[in-house]
C-alpha cells in the first residue's frame, strides 16, 4: 500500500507582538492558516501459487504468479480545503533607522487529513528597506 499527501497551497493571517529593544525587536505571532491538501492511498495485489509434485524424489516445487487484473487499484483519494492554526516567533535587526535583517520561525497546523497528521515547519530569513 503507498499514500501521498500534498499540499497544493498554503497561506496564513497573522497577528504579530512585539516589543523594541534596542535595534532589536523580537516578536511572536499567531493566526489563522488555510491550505488545499489532495491525498491518495492506491495497493498493488501480487500473489503466487506454489505446486508441489510428490510423484518425483525427491518432490519438486514450481511457482506460478497469479495474475490479478489489474494489480493495482486506488482506494482512496480526494482534496480537502482545511483550516488550522500558525504560530510563529521571529526577530527584527534594525541597521540603521531604513534598513532591517529579519529572522523568523513559523509552524502551520493543519490536523488529521485523510488518515494523516498534517503540518509545515518554515524558516524565513530576509531584509527590508524603509521608505
Amino acid at each position: 500500500t503507498v499514500s501521498r499527501l500534498k499540499i497544493t497551497d498554503y497561506g496564513s493571517v497573522r497577528a504579530r507582538i512585539g516589543y523594541a529593544w534596542g535595534n532589536l525587536l523580537p516578536y511572536l505571532t499567531a493566526g489563522v492558516a488555510v491550505a488545499r491538501i489532495g491525498y491518495t492511498d492506491s495497493a498493488t495485489v501480487n500473489g503466487v501459487r506454489t505446486e508441489i509434485d510428490s510423484s518425483t524424489a525427491p518432490a519438486t516445487r514450481t511457482n506460478f504468479a497469479i495474475d490479478f487484473n489489474p494489480n493495482s487499484f486506488t482506494t482512496r483519494i480526494g482534496t480537502n480545503l482545511q483550516v488550522g492554526y500558525a504560530l510563529g516567533a521571529g526577530i527584527d535587526w534594525a541597521l540603521s533607522s531604513n534598513v532591517f535583517l529579519r529572522a523568523e520561525l513559523q509552524h502551520l497546523r493543519f490536523g488529521n487529513v485523510g488518515g494523516f497528521d498534517v503540518s509545515i515547519n518554515s524558516a524565513k530569513v530576509g531584509a527590508g528597506l524603509k521608505f
